[in-house]
């Protein structure tokens, strides 16, 4: 979203409507997850009552969070709140018969600042009467119940952190990661898992900005921010301590600080200027141009920071300051020998927390242990090992990544779920719409240039028929594990981890090796060539190992074997072709696109597909012949008489030769593979489905979905299809859900020696041979006889 406060703020109501809506209920219907309400009032979720509960208690909250909040925002971002509200109205949204006002999305963006002012008792208690008041009213039998009302709205505090630089770092440069945690009744699993939004916003003042947050919020909230500045910061909360009700609320303060700030300085000035004291916490801050983090823990009237340019830091809901320790905990520390006591008799944890000094409790002793195993080789790929290792992965419901690169792209990885398992609600079913949710695992989020106007063209949806399943094979246990492929025309090569596989056709397994290290890329010509981290090797059909070399992230047969080392990847036809970034390297010239490369096909010219939204078409001097602009990123590219372009968008683009669009098919999310075959393009899509395109109408001739697929509101919930795709002998190959998939293709290979329209014209005349031959064959016999 982009412009002035208003107009981005449209933006984001219009597009997001649905979702929007739906996260306004969820936070009215949270209430009926309140240990008293559960006890006192067993309502159904289908009953009138179960409504007018949610819309008393929604009413209260407006009330409440208009009074304490809406005074002290900026008009900017008064403005933007109020083009939220219009942009969803413009779509229809009502909430409780009403049409949704600026009321509605001022209060969903200060949910948790007002629970977190409910939740402590020296002065949320006179809030939480009126609110029981209100309520009492239409359900006498809450009469009398107000203290226990009042003590059931205790403090929740989530979320993990890591940041590292400098020798700490494998570039020397910065990463920084946060996951969200969620417990407690009122900030459970059915509010986390709408945090399911990154949104990019290019402001008409100030800095463009990437949150990871949820339908309808100006701020991240949980609680992941980063700029084209090269400053990032993530942050986790400690209980709730002393606060003050006069001053800037955390939503407006940290949105400020990634908007207009330029150092770590800037962030901490921010943060800190009228703070109130409420979402106390600690912020992580990484500063990419400076090569430099910091911590930063604050109550309401003591602050602590830390920065570092060699090293690592990590925020887990503790804080380290003895001055801010004391203000947070409060009388909270008498808990703390009960605590003790439940760990020595049961082996509980937690009671680090409230000790009147800092106690390390497991979180803090993993991310300090991880921290110094990985010291000098931290990068993406080892936080995301950090993040997920228990117990810090425990009730993690996301994670998110970016590095000293990635930043000054507008990008970042992502993860959605919890890695180690599927999130069971069960014990949510009195919150309606609740979901089990299963991790969908990472994606990199590659934002698009500035300059960029997209060319979206909704096309032809559809499943077609279901696909005809032959065999499927398991190779892992996870929703997010899949194997990509080769193959020689003869057997199928598939690897997953460190694992190298091979098939026949019919799914018999012909032998499978483990190797040293993860595998990146293989290929087959006369055998079969891998790359992994640690090493790259040569294997004979029938397994044999012929040689071992240097590792690498991808490998490419030519006139020798090539293994990318500094490369993101490699194509060789006539000469090889590196990539990397936004660069594509020939032998005698280079082409830079706007954005990262994400696929090359050489042909009789050259196609590169980018994250900057287009595809290009390239002589063989680095020349752009013609460009067309997709919606988003152009993941993937094949070709034959025609061109087949996959996108982010979640388009399949059918492009002719000198750059026209022939026709569109539109998946649910987005294209991540596309692989033409007979009369057929194949499509792998993070919509939970795999699909076989006609080449001549656009339209799907079948499909399969091997697990959850996105429907409707819940677009959060999927198996993602994204591994390469191979076919041969009427069969073709895909992977997701922890299993390899083999379905009739219900096409075969074309005439490859005949050109264009020439092959279908040998295809033909054989055909018809033949039927000439069956016929005059019948005949004679038939006068014979």
């Amino acid at each position: 979203i982009e412009g002035k406060p208003y107009e981005r703020g449209y933006q984001h109501g219009y597009l997001l409507y649905a979702e929007i809506a739906d996260m306004i209920y969820r936070w009215s219907n949270i209430i009926h997850n309140c240990p008293l309400i559960i006890k006192s009032l067993p309502i159904d979720v289908n009953s009138s009552k179960y409504e007018e509960l949610s819309a008393k208690w929604w009413g209260e909250c407006k009330n409440l969070a208009m009074k304490i909040f809406w005074p002290y925002y900026p008009d900017e971002y008064k403005d933007e709140i109020r083009g939220i509200a219009d942009g969803a109205k413009a779509r229809g949204v009502k909430i409780y018969g009403n049409p949704i006002s600026y009321e509605d999305i001022l209060t969903l963006n200060e949910m948790y600042e007002l629970m977190s002012i409910l939740t402590n008792p020296q002065k949320g208690v006179h809030l939480l009467r009126d609110v029981f008041h209100v309520i009492s009213s239409i359900f006498p039998s809450l009469s009398g119940k107000g203290d226990e009302f009042a003590s059931s709205f205790y403090s929740a505090h989530h979320c993990n952190g890591f940041t590292a630089t400098g020798n700490a770092t494998e570039d020397d440069n910065i990463v920084i990661s946060d996951s969200v945690w969620c417990g407690g009744w009122w900030f459970s699993y059915y509010i986390a898992q709408r945090w399911n939004v990154i949104l990019d916003i290019e402001p008409s003042n100030g800095h463009r900005l990437i949150i990871a947050t949820s339908p309808g919020y100006i701020w991240s909230d949980e609680d992941y921010w980063q700029n084209d500045a090269g400053l990032a910061m993530v942050e986790t909360t400690f209980i709730q301590g002393v606060f003050k009700l006069r001053g800037l609320p955390l939503a407006i303060r940290a949105r400020m600080a990634i908007q207009y700030g330029n150092s770590i300085d800037d962030v901490i000035y921010y943060l800190l200027k009228d703070n109130t004291g409420v979402m106390n916490a600690q912020w992580l801050i990484a500063d990419a141009k400076e090569k430099e983090v910091a911590l930063l823990e604050f109550g309401l009237y003591n602050y602590n920071v830390i920065r570092k340019k060699n090293g690592f830091l990590w925020s887990a809901n503790n804080p380290f300051d003895l001055r801010v320790r004391r203000e947070i905990v409060g009388y909270e520390f008498l808990k703390a020998p009960i605590f003790r006591l439940a760990h020595l008799l049961l082996n509980a944890t937690g009671y680090q927390y409230y000790t009147f000094f800092y106690t390390p409790a497991e979180r803090d002793i993993k991310f300090e242990e991880l921290g110094k195993k990985y010291y000098g080789r931290i990068d993406a790929d080892a936080v995301k090992k950090i993040m997920f290792t228990p117990p810090i992965t425990d009730f993690t419901t996301d994670c998110k990544i970016t590095d000293g690169k990635l930043i000054f792209n507008n990008s970042l990885w992502v993860f959605w779920g919890n890695p180690t398992y599927v999130w069971n609600t069960s014990h949510l079913q009195k919150l309606k719409g609740v979901r089990d949710v299963p991790p969908a695992g990472w994606v990199k989020i590659e934002g698009v240039p500035y300059d960029f106007i997209p060319s979206y063209t909704k096309g032809y949806k559809g499943k077609g028929e279901e696909a005809k399943l032959l065999w499927e094979y398991e190779i892992g246990d996870k929703n997010y594990d899949y194997a990509n492929f080769a193959t020689d025309g003869k057997n199928v090569y598939a690897y997953f981890e460190n694992t190298l596989y091979a098939f026949t056709e019919n799914g018999s397994l012909l032998w499978s090796i483990m190797l040293d290290g993860e595998i990146n890329d293989i290929e087959v010509k006369d055998g079969v060539y891998v790359a992994t981290t640690n090493a790259s090797y040569a294997f004979s059909f029938d397994g044999k190992e012929i040689w071992k070399g240097e590792g690498g992230r991808d490998i490419e047969i030519g006139d020798e074997i090539y293994v990318a080392k500094d490369e993101d990847f490699l194509r060789y036809k006539d000469g090889l072709y590196k990539i990397k970034g936004n660069k594509l390297f020939a032998e005698n010239w280079q082409f830079s696109a706007n954005g990262s490369i994400l696929d090359v096909f050489v042909d009789d010219v050259i196609y590169v597909g980018s994250a900057d939204g287009n595809l290009y078409c390239l002589d063989k001097e680095g020349n752009v012949k013609w460009k067309y602009t997709a919606g988003w990123c152009v993941s993937d590219i094949d070709v034959d008489e025609t061109i087949y372009a996959g996108s982010f968008d979640g388009n399949l683009y059918c492009i002719d030769k000198d750059g026209k669009l022939n026709w569109v098919f539109s998946c649910n999310a987005s294209v991540h593979h596309v692989k033409e075959y007979g009369n057929l393009i194949f499509i792998s899509s993070s919509d939970g489905r795999f699909y076989a395109v006609n080449k001549s109408n656009g339209r799907a001739e079948y499909s399969i979905a091997p697990g959850y697929e996105i429907e409707g509101l819940y677009n959060y919930i999927a198996t993602p299809v994204i591994s390469n795709i191979v076919a041969l002998k009427g069969k073709v190959f895909f992977s997701a859900g922890g299993k390899i998939y083999c379905v009739d293709a219900q096409t075969f290979e074309r005439d490859t020696k005949g050109a264009g329209k020439g092959g279908n014209i040998v295809i033909a005349i054989v055909i018809g041979v033949l039927a000439f031959l069956i016929i005059a064959s019948a005949i004679y016999l038939l006068k014979k006889k």
